[in-house]
């Protein structure tokens, strides 16, 4: 019910459209629905022309046989109510023409709209790590939390509108029929419930082992060159294959109880439809019917048990679309390491940071205890520690992907959980440690942040980076287009496109993430020099675990358990000679090793 609330407080705008599809879809109905009326006419008034029947008509019925449009029996009758057949025919077919290019595009406007939502929060929120599960989380649970109002609920609407137009003509023919055909329903329900039940842990596991297979299908395609260096690929096709058998056996499990549930629905409507003819031969050969409304009977018997089982096959599609929503429900309601990204303030002068007491926690574990430091603007800041300090976690609290759990991050004297979230990221050239690139042109890869600027300081950022040196070997330079993530492009190049775009940005902070790590200490050095000759009157904030990128900063942070606990000029620390200056020394020893 939860999954259904949500999904509600999304299609309420869109209320109207479901409800003007629906109402198009009962004038469609019933206009078909009426044929087996006419139908009815024609075999009682043209066929066996029995006149007396004519005291039973009523209503828009009696009208048509008044003798305006013929006498019982006539050709002109039969000219006439065949017009009348083939007339509602075309007005049914025009009604379904126009409501379902009405339904499909209001229904991919609502998905858009809902696939958009989720597009965003996905991208501000850390919790969802798995590959395989943001995969099915923005493809296939989207898409069924769409379906639950946008399609499923709106089938079942129909067909409990057909199976009350068609049971009132059903009464119109005879009551006792009518009477009957709803004695049978129960049945169906009773199939219907037990299913649901028995079906609920099946459908829930195999949406589960979808989610895994897409994530080792995933995680083994994103590793596979590293895979084959140390020849382990027999490995990754046996845990590819393990997981495919998992999936394959719970989407089994979900066939058959779907064929199951399906075989006894449709043994339900035999049944039901050969005792309804036995019933109707019964009346009509006692005259309690004629045989018009025999036929009508049957047409009507047929109708109301084929959009029963529909319906409720289609609550059981609603069950199965209800376990995949629930997940999309469940990952809207999450709660977001940033509270909120919708806050109005804006940077307008050059940044100067200050963060008090920050302590910051990921899955139960303190990450970050007490940072309290002040960047000026224009400072060379260097955060070094060794693996798993925290470093990058600062780094993203900063730009706020994450928030705090205490303490705070100003910028300009304004917390930047007041600041509006674009703006804040402005602020900021980001250069991971694994460089990302999209399946465009190294050009429109540095442009990204802004693809309409200039070309020519794309030019200058490729210079700047000594990009060039390899651009110039390579066909096409910079309109070449790279492959999913830069697959086939050597990993120094990867990561100098990911400097040319950080630069190319301009902005006022140069955020560095271990950046150096793929160069040699060479092309490191002259690389780092040139940066910081670009960003000398601006900030850099470096996170490493390299020493030697951090002598050229004004500041240097080292990190340990999470907690600052040095801080000073590189050569400051260099001279206390303590756990800075041990690190740098055991780094050094390290590569003179090597």
């Amino acid at each position: 019910m939860k999954t259904l609330g949500m999904s509600w407080k999304f299609y309420r705008k869109w209320l109207g459209s479901g409800l003007y599809v629906i109402l198009l879809g009962f004038f469609a109905n019933t206009f078909s629905l009426v044929l087996p009326q006419i139908s009815r006419l024609i075999i009682d008034f043209v066929f066996i022309g029995d006149s007396s029947s004519l005291i039973s008509l009523k209503g828009i019925w009696a009208t048509m046989l008044d003798g305006r449009f013929g006498e019982v029996g006539s050709w002109t009758l039969l000219i006439w109510l065949c017009s009348f057949f083939l007339g509602f025919v075309f007005l049914k077919n025009l009604i379904l023409f126009f409501k379902n290019v009405f339904w499909n595009n209001y229904a991919q406007e609502f998905g858009k709209e809902v696939k958009s939502f989720g597009y965003s929060i996905f991208t501000e929120r850390s919790q969802y790590d798995s590959a395989g599960e943001s995969f099915v989380l923005l493809t296939n649970d989207v898409g069924s939390f769409v379906n639950i109002f946008a399609y499923n609920m709106t089938y079942c609407i129909e067909n409990i509108l057909v199976v009350a137009i068609a049971s009132f003509f059903t009464f119109s023919i005879n009551s006792s029929l009518g009477l009957l055909i709803l004695a049978c329903l129960p049945v169906a329900i009773v199939i219907c419930v037990v299913f649901l039940i028995k079906s609920k842990s099946i459908l829930e596991s195999s949406r589960e082992e979808y989610s895994s297979l897409s994530f080792v299908a995933q995680e083994s395609l994103n590793a596979s060159r590293s895979l084959k260096s140390f020849g382990v690929s027999n490995l990754v096709t046996s845990r590819f294959g393990s997981s495919n058998q998992k999936y394959f056996g719970a989407k089994k499990n979900e066939v058959n109880i779907i064929a199951s549930y399906v075989l006894c629905l449709d043994i339900f409507k035999s049944i039901s439809y050969a005792l309804m003819i036995i019933a109707g031969i019964i009346f009509a050969s006692r005259c309690i019917i004629t045989t018009g409304e025999f036929v009508s009977f049957i047409a009507y018997a047929l109708t109301i048990f084929l959009e029963a089982v529909k319906l409720f096959k289609n609550i059981f599609d609603l069950k199965n679309v209800l376990v995949s929503a629930k997940r999309f429900s469940k990952f809207v309601k999450l709660k977001n390491k940033t509270v909120s990204l919708k806050a109005k303030a804006m940077i307008t002068r050059p940044p100067e940071i200050i963060i008090e007491k920050l302590n910051i926690s990921f899955k139960e574990k303190e990450v970050l205890s007490k940072i309290s430091l002040e960047i000026p603007y224009g400072k060379h800041v260097a955060i070094v520690g060794h693996q798993g300090e925290g470093k990058s976690v600062l780094a993203q609290a900063l730009l706020r992907f994450m928030d705090a759990d205490s303490g705070s991050i100003s910028i300009n004297g304004l917390d930047i959980k007041e600041i509006n979230a674009e703006s804040l990221r402005n602020q900021f050239s980001f250069v991971p440690q694994e460089p990302f690139l999209f399946s465009y042109s190294i050009k429109e890869n540095i442009m990204y942040s802004n693809p309409n600027g200039e070309i020519s300081a794309m030019l200058e950022a490729i210079k700047i980076t000594k990009l060039d040196r390899w651009l110039s070997k390579v066909k096409g330079g910079e309109n070449l287009v790279v492959s999913e993530n830069g697959v086939g492009i050597p990993s120094q190049e990867r990561q100098l496109i990911s400097f040319a775009r950080a630069i190319y940005k301009n902005a006022p902070i140069l955020m560095l993430d271990s950046p150096f790590s793929v160069f040699s200490d060479t092309q490191a050095n002259e690389l780092r020099k040139d940066l910081f000759d670009l960003y000398s009157t601006r900030t850099i904030i470096l996170a490493t675990n390299h020493p030697a990128d951090a002598m050229e900063c004004d500041l240097v942070l080292y990190l340990e358990k999470g907690k600052i606990v040095e801080q000073g000029s590189p050569q400051e620390l260099m001279d206390k000679n303590e756990k800075f200056a041990e690190f740098t020394r055991k780094k050094i020893s390290d590569i003179d090793e090597i």
